[in-house]
């Protein structure tokens, strides 16, 4: 049950993560130039990877509990990761109160323009876009800190734990991976695919953003009510 509540939370979250308007525009838009567009998946993907392992390994570097841990020696790491999950998660559903609020006060949001990528660019300009698309964004920083405590609390055992960053990444970048699968053996689905972005644009994720907001923080929470029992 633990190993399957872990999972969820993982796979989730990297699903959640790959939500990027950015990241799909460049895809559907390297897929319907045709021509060899592996090359540029394959950069754009790793950057992505990139980013993601580098917010990964910074939230390790500079986690809270750490610092304070080491400044006060004597004192309880549970207790002290339990008030950090706690004060993370009521800080999770405040912004997510927020988010609901501002969609409540303004219900009709505006579409931003949406910039496709130079399809005439070299590929390692992808890198950049993807390690872009990783760090930059309202729910990243939050869901990777929530992959980060999922992982870390599950095992102590650095092989565990890398593979279930694996997974992380796995899940990451297999949307994309299917989607250029897709485009390439079956030219029917492209229109389709094509469609589906362009509505994905227009949507108003201000909803989705607050539900996983909320969703990450009660998490948090019962990760801290659970140390108390």
């Amino acid at each position: 049950m633990k190993w399957a509540v872990v999972f969820t939370s993982i796979v989730g979250s990297a699903l959640a993560m790959g939500l990027h308007p950015m990241l799909y525009g460049a895809t559907t838009a390297m897929l319907a130039g045709g021509g060899r567009f592996a090359a540029r998946l394959a950069c754009l993907l790793g950057g992505l990877a990139f980013g993601a392992t580098a917010m990964f390994a910074l939230l390790h570097i500079v986690n809270p509990t750490t610092y304070i841990d080491t400044l006060r020696g004597d004192l309880d790491h549970a207790a002290l990761n339990r008030w950090v999950d706690l004060y993370s998660g009521i800080a999770l559903l405040v912004i997510a109160a927020l988010v609901l609020w501002w969609r409540l006060a303004s219900p009709v949001l505006e579409p931003k323009p949406h910039k496709r990528p130079n399809l005439s660019a070299a590929a390692y300009s992808y890198f950049g876009i993807g390690i872009s698309c990783a760090v930059v964004g309202l729910t990243t920083w939050p869901l990777m800190y929530l992959v980060t405590r999922t992982v870390t609390a599950a095992s102590e055992h650095a092989a565990i734990r890398g593979g279930m960053f694996l997974v992380f990444l796995i899940a990451l970048v297999a949307p994309f991976v299917v989607l250029a699968w897709l485009w390439t053996r079956n030219p029917v689905v492209a229109g389709r695919i094509s469609a589906v972005y362009t509505r994905a644009l227009r949507y108003d994720y201000r909803g989705i953003l607050a539900v996983l907001c909320a969703g990450a923080g009660l998490v948090l929470i019962a990760l801290a009510a659970l140390r108390l029992a």
